[in-house]
């Protein structure tokens, strides 16, 4: 059997154009849970070869930009040396930081957590070795700073907003 075009669908099932022998190209979706054994096959067959699922592109310059943001990480050494040139590390804190030790900056900003919050916050800080942008520590920080999104941004290396 002929098939054409497969491609996963936003519901884990591949669509895809069979070649039928009267009909001639016509649309399929093959899946795991198709009550045919040919549509399980046909699944089985094209898993590996179906081109992933891409979702819908966001819509105008803020979903473009917060889909940015979101997808955004940078090394939690990059993320020192941005903070230390903002100003907000010496370079002694932004050495201690890059080696996963805990920067008097974040502390002042963890004073409303719980304790087991605040612990579990720097076991986190101490293991990650990229930093993303929308990550709630960030977040955090960014309101303790009263840091607005583009200067966050920035520290990021997400230049042109305003």
């Amino acid at each position: 059997m002929e098939v054409r075009n497969a491609a996963y669908n936003a519901h884990g099932g591949i669509d895809c154009e069979v070649n039928h022998p009267s009909l001639g190209w016509v649309p399929f979706t093959a899946s795991l849970s198709d009550t045919n054994a040919h549509g399980k096959a046909l699944f089985t067959d094209l898993s590996v070869l179906a081109t992933p699922y891409i979702g819908p592109v966001p819509d105008g310059p803020d979903a473009m930009l917060a889909a940015l943001r979101d997808a955004t990480t940078i090394t939690r050494r990059a993320l020192c040396i941005a903070c230390r040139d903002a100003g907000l590390l010496t370079n002694t804190e932004a050495i201690a930081a890059a080696r996963g030790d805990w920067p008097a900056l974040v502390m002042t900003a963890l004073d409303g957590l719980t304790d087991d919050q605040k612990a579990d916050a720097q076991m986190e800080w101490s293991d990650v070795t990229t930093v993303r942008r929308t990550a709630p520590l960030i977040l955090l920080l960014q309101d303790h700073l009263n840091y607005t999104d583009a200067q966050v941004d920035a520290l990021f290396g997400i230049g042109g907003q305003g």
